[in-house]
């Protein structure tokens, strides 16, 4: 043991020498010039950073949460938002003003604990509304306190904004369906939403008509090119992931995106590739989950557990059916999650999905059911990143 320790002392001593050396004939520099040209590296690079991003277009008075900064830039990054948070703090005198601010920079930046304190006695709508987002984001169990803010506020619809957020970070969609109708009382913007939500909607001269109004602009051309199966390119990440599955393309998926981590995982399994299912956990309350894993251990001929998640989705969505489609791969079910089929579909049915399956062994299927998809669009990737990705945006 004693003959060990000599001889790594040995080595560090020469490990030591041979530095002061190299040193010396100017091949390496002392670690004091190393760390300090680090932290120059580092500044620099904050410096060019800082240069690079742009700021969004926001108006001042109109921007008092991240919802109405999506309405008016809904392709704006977050560290857009950002930078133009702080311009607006510098120019803005009023105190309320600059509080919200603070706080809407406080979300974004996760540091929902301080807004606690900024916002907890403030009892003005949009405060209350971003006090309580910010505690729902700090994985507080709100619920109580956002079903007495609808009752506080039944004509705002931030209260509304609220309810569907937390059901949509909790994976239960069963009333879905009842909170955007009266959302749509409220403002007529979200009867396009409650439309698409519930496939019902059939003219599109109303979303037309709703983006003279420049308010989600984005979003609502989306849905337009939706109707008619058109692509496009956009800024945002999130139209562009359900862009792709128009064209059957897999998207790059970014860790807290849902869509396009089961777009890739479900390619993977069709193209006998190994997925990494570690990824999906975050996912776990989401129907996507569900679905994906009713098929998947359906696949691997697991029928009780195939059950097991297939009942949970049923469970936690809304109009469920069954289509009947023309099997081109071995693996059923996996291609709805990377690719919009709309030809050789033979019927539709209603039924538990497993009873169904078992009905038809030489086809395959595709789910149908009110996708929450339209409503996490309205909070865009700001909501996806702080929900799954840990605010790593």
């Amino acid at each position: 043991m004693n003959n060990n320790d000599d001889k790594l002392k040995n080595i560090l001593k020469l490990k030591e020498e041979l530095e002061k050396d190299l040193i010396k004939k100017g091949k390496i520099k002392n670690k004091s010039e190393q760390k300090s040209r680090k932290v120059q590296d580092l500044e620099q690079m904050k410096i060019i950073k800082e240069k690079i991003i742009k700021e969004a277009n926001l108006a001042a008075d109109k921007t008092l949460s991240i919802f109405d900064i999506n309405s008016q830039d809904y392709d704006s990054s977050v560290m857009d938002v950002i930078k133009t948070l702080r311009k607006f703090l510098i120019n803005e005198n009023s105190p309320e003003k600059r509080t919200l601010f603070l706080a809407i920079l406080n979300i974004l930046e996760g540091n929902f604990e301080k807004n606690k304190t900024l916002l907890e006695n403030q009892t003005d709508v949009i405060f209350k509304y971003n006090y309580l987002l910010s505690r729902m984001y700090n994985r507080e169990d709100v619920i109580k306190e956002i079903i007495q803010f609808v009752k506080n506020f039944p004509d705002s619809i931030y209260p509304y904004l609220l309810l569907l957020e937390y059901y949509l970070i909790e994976g239960n969609f069963s009333n879905f369906s009842k909170i955007l109708s009266l959302t749509s009382k409220i403002n007529n913007f979200f009867k396009i939403i409650y439309q698409v939500y519930t496939n019902t909607l059939e003219d599109v001269g109303i979303v037309k008509n709703a983006v003279l109004h420049k308010k989600f602009t984005e979003l609502l051309l989306y849905i337009i090119k939706q109707k008619s199966l058109e692509t496009e390119n956009t800024k945002s990440y999130c139209l562009n992931v359900n862009y792709s599955k128009k064209e059957g393309t897999i998207p790059n998926p970014k860790e807290y995106c849902i869509k396009a981590n089961f777009a890739q995982a479900a390619w993977s399994i069709v193209n006998n590739r190994k997925f990494d299912e570690s990824k999906l956990k975050i996912f776990e309350k989401t129907p996507e989950y569900n679905l994906f894993y009713g098929f998947y251990y359906l696949n691997n001929h697991e029928l009780e557990n195939a059950k097991k998640y297939f009942e949970k989705f049923e469970n936690q969505v809304e109009n469920v059916s069954v289509k009947i489609i023309a099997k081109t791969i071995s693996y059923i079910g996996m291609r709805q999650f990377y690719q919009n089929i709309k030809s050789n579909i033979f019927k539709e049915e209603r039924g538990k999905i497993l009873e169904v399956i078992n009905n038809y062994p030489l086809h395959d299927f595709i789910v149908e059911y009110f996708d929450p998809e339209i409503v996490r669009l309205l909070f865009a990737e700001k909501h996806c990143c702080i929900v799954y990705g840990g605010n790593k945006c």
